[in-house]
């Protein structure tokens, strides 16, 4: 004799409230690792946004110039204001900076 056991769909409500608490246990686990792990260990101090008051320079791809200005300088913006830093890029004209593998770019803190 067979036996069929009926098994009532999951609502939304209760699928939602499932899938959170997994969440929150994975995100528990996670930070009990990263505890377990850094036992012992110092980490060393870490300077605060807007510290920095020097002058950085570094040399940028060519290649990646247009990912770090980003559309209509969005990205650079970003990083000015959540840096609180001024970058500047030199330009890249002529035929000697065409054939150059990378630009000079200039981070100063504000």
């Amino acid at each position: 004799m067979s036996v069929s056991v009926f098994q009532a769909a999951e609502s939304k409500r209760t699928k939602h409230l499932r899938r959170r608490g997994e969440r929150e246990a994975q995100e528990r686990e996670v930070e009990a690792l990263v505890e377990a792990v850094g036992k012992g260990f110092e980490l060393p101090p870490f300077k605060t946004p807007g510290s920095f008051s020097g002058e950085e320079t570094l040399d940028v791809p060519s290649e990646c110039v247009g990912m770090l200005i980003g559309k209509k300088g969005e990205n650079l913006k970003r990083i000015e204001q959540q840096c609180k830093v001024s970058v500047s890029i030199e330009d890249g004209g002529g035929k000697a900076a065409a054939a150059a593998s990378s630009r000079r770019g200039t981070v100063k803190g504000t």
